[in-house]
């Protein structure tokens, strides 16, 4: 393979197709006024592991790590997509966020790929994994609007995922906003039949 060139900002990330009813949330969002900047359709995904600043070599060692990943045992045929959040908190919000449940299969996932990033010699992550897609980000104060909007859907559902791939990430930052670039991409396998007893 290739050594690839350069330093590179790098995420594992499982993508997301939307759905009608997250389509219409992201409607919404992009009607609520120019105080937020609505993720566009084809880079939705949720970030199971932040890899940052990652070096050509490590690039290479992580295209090899992610074809390992299983599914836990514990995956679901599908998630909800449940409920309007943002972060920080609500009287200040910088992110707008999707929820998902049941959350326990996604943080095994993420589990596993933070192992794989302290066998690297990374320093552990300090932040509760959260699983959460990015809808949008909020450039300024929000608008009455918005602010009606995330009340509104706070507890809602958008629908359901069943996320199929596993995708090493590239970051890649302009003036108009992060583009994305997959440097792997896996299947995401079923987890292991337990053998007949």
């Amino acid at each position: 393979m290739a050594e690839l060139q350069g330093r590179m900002r790098l995420f594992v990330a499982l993508p997301l197709q939307a759905g009608a009813e997250l389509r219409q949330w992201q409607t919404q969002l992009r009607q609520c006024g120019n105080c937020l900047r609505v993720t566009p359709e084809a880079q939705l995904h949720l970030t199971l592991k932040f890899l940052g600043e990652t070096t050509p070599s490590e690039a290479d060692r992580w295209r090899e790590l992610v074809q390992q990943v299983n599914s836990p045992a514990s995956w679901p045929e599908s998630f909800s997509l449940q409920g309007l959040g943002v972060f920080p908190r609500p009287q200040r919000p910088q992110v707008i966020w999707v929820g998902l449940t049941p959350a326990e299969p996604l943080q095994e996932l993420a589990a596993c790929c933070e192992r794989f990033a302290q066998q690297q010699g990374r320093p552990p992550e300090q932040r509760k994994f959260q699983p959460h897609i990015t809808l949008a980000r909020v450039r300024h104060a929000p608008s009455a609007r918005l602010s009606a909007l995330l009340e509104q859907l706070r507890t809602a559902h958008a629908g359901s995922w069943q996320p199929a791939e596993l995708v090493l990430m590239q970051s890649l930052l302009s003036p108009g906003g992060a583009t994305y670039r997959a440097l792997q991409t896996v299947t995401l396998r079923p987890p292991p039949t337990a053998p007949a007893t």
